[in-house]
């Protein structure tokens, strides 16, 4: 099993925005995500209808 921790530190997450500056959808997901607080479960669930 994989434990997956969050990015608590400011310089951990400034650093992996920086590894993602060639990739401009996944830094997106990861600022949209990191602003809006939601769980990782709340972004990858789909609502039916």
């Amino acid at each position: 099993m994989i434990t997956v921790e969050p990015i608590r530190a400011p310089k951990d997450l400034e650093a992996v925005k920086r590894l993602l500056k060639n990739r401009p959808r996944d830094l997106m997901l990861l600022v949209m995500g990191t602003n809006k607080g939601l769980l990782t479960g709340d972004r990858l669930t789909r609502k039916a209808g």
